[in-house]
């Protein structure tokens, strides 16, 4: 397995030689599609998407909670509000990033840049073409066991890293509307996907009746032993 923590670290891997990827059976972290142009054979993906309000949210929570981190200090020393981040594009690459990761966004400039329509078909595209499943973080363990039974995994237990503990205000409407324009090909990206994982797990429903219960059972036990 070879982790790639941040986008940062994508660039050197691409340059690496070919070669030494022989190994490599799951490429996870954050990646773009076209990953699978540096692996040697088949390759398919799976990803998670989340609320893109909710994520918006959680990534500047997180940044002004984590100093030393990309541009949390500038955050935390000049007490940016949210309304600051959000309405002064202090972070551009938040926006509409999830999009352009699906649509194969290779550098930090093309991330940061403003999305397109191009760029929104072509991740719709690609899901369609090389996605074993997109799921959603607000559906965490259904998409788990629809993964569990499109790829034949045992059952995959996790215990969960990364919760900012910090109490979030309320966030006004006005808010929200100002998010999910700047949002725009996220919300409809998300929206697509949302109901593509609904229709799943429709036709699976009898499946989970049985496993969803006996699933969140045992990766209780999980955490615990963890």
């Amino acid at each position: 397995m070879r982790t790639i923590k941040h986008f940062s670290e994508y660039p050197a891997f691409t340059q690496e030689d070919k070669n030494k990827h022989t190994g490599i059976q799951v490429l996870k972290g954050h990646i773009p599609y076209g990953a699978h142009e540096y692996l040697i054979g088949d390759s398919v993906y799976f990803t998670f998407l989340r609320n893109p309000i909710q994520r918006t949210l959680s990534n500047y929570y997180y940044a002004i909670s984590q100093r030393g981190e990309g541009i949390s200090n500038y955050l935390i020393d000049n007490d940016i509000s949210l309304e600051q981040y959000i309405e002064e594009n202090i972070a551009p690459w938040v926006f509409n990033e999830q999009t352009k990761y699906l649509a194969g966004a290779q550098s930090g400039k093309e991330i940061a840049s403003e999305c397109n329509e191009e760029q929104y078909q072509s991740a719709i595209a690609h899901i369609k073409d090389h996605f074993a499943l997109v799921g959603l973080t607000e559906y965490f363990d259904e998409s788990l066991l629809l993964l569990k039974k499109k790829l034949n995994w045992r059952y995959p237990y996790y215990h969960v890293k990364n919760v900012t503990k910090r109490k979030r205000p309320p966030l006004s409407d006005r808010m929200k509307e100002i998010i999910a324009k700047r949002n725009s090909y996220d919300m409809r990206l998300y929206e697509y996907a949302k109901k593509q994982l609904h229709q799943c797990l429709t036709e699976e429903s009898f499946v989970f009746q049985g496993q969803m219960p006996y699933f969140r059972l045992m990766n209780q036990v999980f955490r615990k032993l963890r």
